[in-house]
């Protein structure tokens, strides 16, 4: 119930975009969602260098941002808020392949689609911050205030959309979520790393020896950052079975047998 609570929030919120600028909340000056759209797109190709993302990812969000652009210099905040609502909605391939998984037991396209979004919405989650600090930074020095507001009351709207999107993931697959998200951020973390022993050996305060034998140990660390952990669709429903008074009495074993022959549902 949660999970559906939620997805209909989520939809909710996506339909009332449109709807603020329709009635004129947003204004139809193209000018500062044409730059924002070109950041983004920079954005994710600088994820994809820092290892942040896979080329297929940033690829995706690079396209995606690209449609956000064109939409924009087209069609105004109209057409930006029209590309932008599209990108959180389920593709059919998507429902397809949870309707495999609940009705054959085939979980491999699911747990690919499952990977891939997440990996999308937690880098989109990223970016509209870097998106928030470039329109507070640069934006706001090169157009007027009714300009920035607007921007700014896309972005909450943007980040609520996100947070919807996200929160549906999270309340299903909750141990998947968090290490994925640990995972990104890990990457992240790593590629910082990288760039400071170089400033360091740059500057001499380590010798080549020991700037190799950090490389070595960083390195390992990314591989292990790459590592790709597989969604748990059995998850919920062993909690489920667990919060039921006439299961209580069953230890884990059978509780993980109960669960492989029941379907789970997913959204």
């Amino acid at each position: 119930e949660r999970v559906h609570a939620r997805l209909a929030d989520t939809r909710g919120a996506a339909k009332a975009i449109p709807a603020e600028v329709d009635d004129g909340t947003v204004s139809h000056s193209p000018g500062g969602l044409i730059a924002l759209a070109a950041r983004e797109r920079e954005i994710y190709l600088e994820y994809f260098a820092q290892g942040i993302l896979t080329r297929q990812t940033a690829e995706v969000l690079r396209l995606a941002a690209g449609r956000l652009h064109d939409a924009a210099k087209t069609d105004g905040a109209q057409g930006y808020v029209r590309v932008l609502g599209r990108l959180y909605r389920s593709r059919r391939r998507s429902l397809f392949s949870a309707w495999m998984f609940r009705r054959l037991g085939i979980a491999r396209p699911l747990e690919a689609i499952l990977e891939r979004r997440l990996e999308t919405l937690l880098a989109m989650d990223r970016a509209a911050r870097d998106l928030h600090e470039f329109a507070n930074d640069q934006l706001s020095r090169l157009f007027a205030p009714e300009t920035r507001e607007d921007i700014a009351s896309l972005l909450k709207s943007r980040a609520e959309l996100l947070g919807g999107a996200m929160e549906i993931i999270e309340i299903q697959y909750t141990n998947y979520f968090a290490e994925l998200r640990s995972l990104q951020m890990e990457r992240a973390a790593l590629y910082l790393e990288a760039q400071e022993y170089v400033r360091q050996r740059r500057l001499s305060l380590i010798g080549q020896d020991i700037y190799e034998a950090l490389e070595a140990e960083r390195r390992e660390r990314v591989r292990h950052a790459s590592r790709r952990p597989r969604p748990d669709f059995c998850e919920r429903l062993r909690n489920m079975i667990k919060s039921v008074p006439i299961f209580s009495e069953l230890d884990d074993a059978e509780i993980e047998r109960l669960s492989h022959i029941l379907k789970p549902r997913t959204v």
